[in-house]
Formats: C-alpha cells, structure tokens, sequence
C-alpha cells in the first residue's frame, strides 16, 4: 500500500518535510540576539536545516546563527522549539557537500 502523504514526482522531495535529514552528534554555538552565544548539540542535519538540542529555550521565527565545529557561521530561523530541542531553517539551504562534510565529521568524532 502506498502512503498517500508521500510526494508523486521527483521534484516534491525538495520540499522541506521530505528532504533526507543526516544523524550526527556535534557540539555546536547558537547565537540570537536573544539569548547571545549558547551551547547545543546538532543531532540532524539536512540541506535545509537542522534538529538541535539546548538547555535553552529558542524563541519561535526569531533570526539565529549556528556554528558548526568551527565551520563557517550559518543563518537561519527557529521553526520550532520545545523541551529542549528546537528546529532551525536555514536562510540559504546548504550544499549536498557541506551537509556531507558536517556527517563525516561527526563519524570521525565518535
């Protein structure tokens, strides 16, 4: 049986809630003018955004910057967040290549 929610043509996987998301385990830094310079950890990463993990609350739509292990600093915007966890989409979607570097640096963490 064929799930019906699942995209028909190739070009609907761009869609963000059907973009292939990574597993990794990063230290990461996330700035808001919020909150300032706070600890996380990058638990998923796609082209489009990530999945973290902080002991502090994010504000819902507000403008941040995430360092990834001391690659280059990326905008982007809190989708969501709760209980610790949060959703940030990236202003410009990242490289299939970046998103390859950031999983084979978490492989070579563990």
């Amino acid at each position: 049986m064929v799930d019906a929610r699942l995209p028909t043509n190739r070009s609907a996987w761009r869609d963000e809630r059907y973009v292939e998301r990574q597993p990794v385990r990063l230290p990461i830094r996330v700035t808001s003018a919020m909150m300032g310079d706070v600890p996380g950890i990058l638990l998923n990463v796609s082209v489009l955004g990530v999945h973290i993990s902080t002991p502090f609350a994010l504000q819902h739509g507000a403008d941040a910057t995430i360092n990834v292990h001391g690659e280059a600093a990326q905008s982007c915007r809190v989708a969501w967040s709760v209980y610790g966890f949060a959703g940030l989409q990236f202003i410009t979607p990242l490289s299939e290549a970046t998103v390859a570097h950031i999983v084979h640096i978490s492989n070579h963490q563990r």
